[in-house]
């Protein structure tokens, strides 16, 4: 509301009527002392709530003023986030140190000339999930940069405040920054499991690839194709056909069979002179040449 006046604002032909909650504060009122414009905030968080509407009829006479431009230019600003400070930047991660319960928070300090501001206190008061607070002091490590771990093992969001003051006490820095521990330990994500992968190709008959690079060989790849069987499949049914044809004319018995088989037999062993004799021989057999 900086710079506006209520008093020379527009009229305004119609709102929603709404009662105020506990903890918000009014902005504008209409003459009825009813809600107009209010905002809330709790935590980090801020809303705003305009009762009219922004271009319809109940505000056709503000929408082309300057005061409305400037109403809602100022009541953007105040429900974004601050602008961070841009001599301090706050990150909070994982320690890479310790069994993985820990959290390290990493402060880089800037002079407003662009130079590393060392030798500052720098301290972080924790809240943790449980409600909880603490401090830890950050070391310097390199210039204009401090870090600083704190235990973690909790799951839950922890918010982090860095202070940072010089040798005469003065506060020359302050940022807020959050870490959140979402699941424990045990949840993490692990690395892969080789040895299951490694059975899993052995049964499975796949090639090992051992290295990143493995995946782009081509002899890894097992290519397949369809193949008409219909052929194979049409000369067996044929010769089963022919085969159940003959055994249903002839009705041979087992003593037919052992004979044939015999007799097969010899013909095999015979010189390949004698072989015309005995096919005729064969032939002439009881049974052999005329159907029963």
């Amino acid at each position: 509301m900086r710079g506006l006046v209520p008093n020379d604002f527009p009229q305004l032909h119609g709102y929603m009527r709404t009662t105020p909650r506990p903890g918000a504060e009014i902005i504008l009122t209409s003459d009825q002392e009813e809600t107009v414009l209010a905002q809330w905030q709790y935590g980090l968080g801020r809303a705003l709530v305009w009762t009219a509407d922004l271009e319809g009829p109940w505000s056709r006479d503000w929408s082309d003023t300057a005061a409305f431009r400037s109403l809602w230019v100022q009541a953007i600003r105040w429900s974004m986030p601050a602008p961070g400070n841009p001599n301090i930047a706050v990150r909070v991660m994982p320690s890479s140190d310790g069994d993985g319960t820990r959290a390290r928070v990493l402060v880089d300090a800037w002079a407003p000339g662009g130079g590393f501001r060392d030798l500052l206190a720098s301290s972080a008061d924790i809240a943790g999930p449980d409600g909880a607070s603490r401090r830890v002091n950050l070391s310097q490590v390199a210039p204009g940069h401090y870090q600083g771990d704190f235990d973690a093992r909790s799951p839950g969001v922890y918010f982090v405040r860095v202070t940072q003051t010089d040798t005469s006490g003065e506060v020359v820095a302050s940022e807020i920054a959050g870490f959140d521990r979402a699941y424990p330990v045990e949840h993490a994500p692990a690395w892969g499991n080789r040895t299951l992968l490694e059975r899993l190709a052995s049964e499975s008959g796949a090639p090992a690839i051992p290295t990143p690079a493995d995946a782009w060989r081509r002899d890894t790849i097992h290519r397949t194709a369809p193949r008409d069987i219909w052929p194979e499949l049409l000369m067996t049914a044929v010769s089963l056909f022919v085969v159940d044809v003959a055994l249903r004319r002839l009705r041979p018995t087992w003593a037919d069979v052992r004979g044939v088989v015999a007799t097969a037999k010899r013909i095999a062993r015979m010189p390949v002179t004698a072989t015309a004799h005995a096919w005729e021989w064969f032939v002439a057999w009881p049974g052999q040449g005329n159907a029963r």
